[in-house]
C-alpha cells in the first residue's frame, strides 16, 4: 500500500498538553504533494548533533525529510544577537528531541533551541523553528547539496574565507576528516522493541498483526529504519470493544512508529505513550488493536 491510498494521524504532545493533531491523507493539500501528486508526509526532527569540519563546524539535523521541500527552509540571522533562526515549514518534531542543546566550547557553534508552533498557512503539519546561537564574527549556512532525506547540513564557519570550499549548490562540502569524530552525537536505538495487544474483540488479530511485524514485513521495516525490529509481546487488551488501532511510540521512536503505521493495512493513529506508562520497560512501541484493523 502507498502513502497516498491511507490515513495516518499522528497526535503529538507536549508535556501533559495536546499542542496537535495531525492527519495524512492524499486529500489535504496543506501537507503537500510532490511533482509525480504522489502525498508525502511532513519533516521529522529526531534529534541534532555536531561534527567538526574544515574551517568551523556541522549542524546535523536528523530526522526525516522531504528533498523537494528543501527549498521552503530559510535561515536568516536575529538582528542584534549573534544567532540565526533557521524556519523548517511542514514539519514535526519527535516528542523525544531535547528543546536545547548545549555545543559551547572551542568552535563557533555554541546552542541550538527547537520549539514547534502552529503554521497558520499549513495547519496540517507545523513549523519547527532552530534558534542556533553562534560565536561573534561566525556564520550559518544550509547546505541543500550535502543534505538529504535522513538529514539537514547547514555549516557554521568562524572565517568567511573558509567558504571557499563548496558543493555543487554552492553550499558547503559536507566532509568530516576520519581524525574529527563528533563533538556531541544523539544516537538512534539500535532496537525497537514491539507490543501488539487484541482490543478488537476478533480472535488471532494479535497474531496476524504480530507475524506480519515479525516475519513477513521485519527486513522491510529494518532496512527502513536502520534498526532491528523485534516483536517482543502479543497479548489481550484490557477491553474488547476499542473502535480505533492507536500505535504508542515512547519518546525517540516517532520515526519507528510512522513505519511500522505504513506497514500495517488500513488507517492507523500514532500517539505518544500516555506518561503512567512510560515506566514499563521492554517496550517501544505498543500497537493497541481495534475493530477497524482489517
Amino acid at each position: 500500500m502507498s502513502i497516498s491510498q491511507k490515513k495516518i494521524t499522528i497526535t503529538l504532545a507536549c508535556t501533559a498538553s495536546l499542542i496537535a493533531l495531525l492527519s495524512w491523507a492524499p486529500a489535504q493539500r496543506a501537507a503537500g504533494q510532490d511533482s509525480t501528486g504522489e502525498f508525502f508526509p511532513p519533516h521529522v526532527i529526531e534529534s541534532v548533533s555536531v561534527t567538526e569540519s574544515p574551517g568551523g563546524q556541522t549542524l546535523r539535523v536528523n530526522g526525516i525529510f522531504n528533498v523537494e521541500r528543501f527549498e521552503q527552509i530559510v535561515v536568516k540571522p536575529i538582528d542584534g544577537e549573534s544567532a540565526y533562526s533557521v524556519e523548517i515549514p511542514g514539519a514535526i518534531a519527535d516528542p523525544g528531541l531535547d528543546a536545547a542543546a548545549d555545543f559551547s566550547g572551542a568552535g563557533p557553534l555554541q546552542r541550538v533551541d527547537v520549539s514547534a508552533v502552529a503554521d497558520p498557512d499549513r495547519p496540517a503539519s507545523g513549523l519547527v523553528i532552530l534558534v542556533v546561537q553562534v560565536a561573534a564574527g561566525a556564520t550559518l549556512h544550509f547546505d541543500s547539496g550535502g543534505s538529504h532525506a535522513g538529514l539537514l547540513i547547514f555549516n557554521v564557519t568562524s572565517d568567511p574565507a573558509s567558504q571557499a570550499i563548496t558543493g555543487s549548490d554552492g553550499g558547503m562540502v559536507d566532509e568530516v576528516p576520519a581524525d574529527l569524530p563528533p563533538a556531541q552525537w544523539q544516537g538512534r536505538p539500535t532496537l525497537v522493541r514491539i507490543v501488539v495487544l487484541n482490543g478488537s474483540g476478533v480472535s488471532g488479530k494479535a497474531g496476524e498483526v504480530g507475524i506480519l511485524l515479525a516475519e513477513l514485513r521485519r527486513h522491510m521495516l529494518e532496512r527502513q529504519l536502520g534498526q532491528r525490529v523485534e516483536v517482543v509481546n502479543i497479548s489481550n487488551a484490557t477491553t474488547f470493544d476499542r473502535l480505533e488501532t492507536v500505535i504508542y511510540y515512547r519518546p525517540g521512536f516517532l520515526r519507528a512508529a510512522l513505519a511500522v503505521a505504513q506497514a500495517l493495512p488500513g488507517d492507523q493513529a500514532v500517539a505518544p505513550t500516555p506518561p503512567d506508562r512510560l515506566g514499563r520497560r521492554g517496550i517501544d512501541l505498543e500497537i493497541l488493536l481495534g475493530k477497524d484493523m482489517p
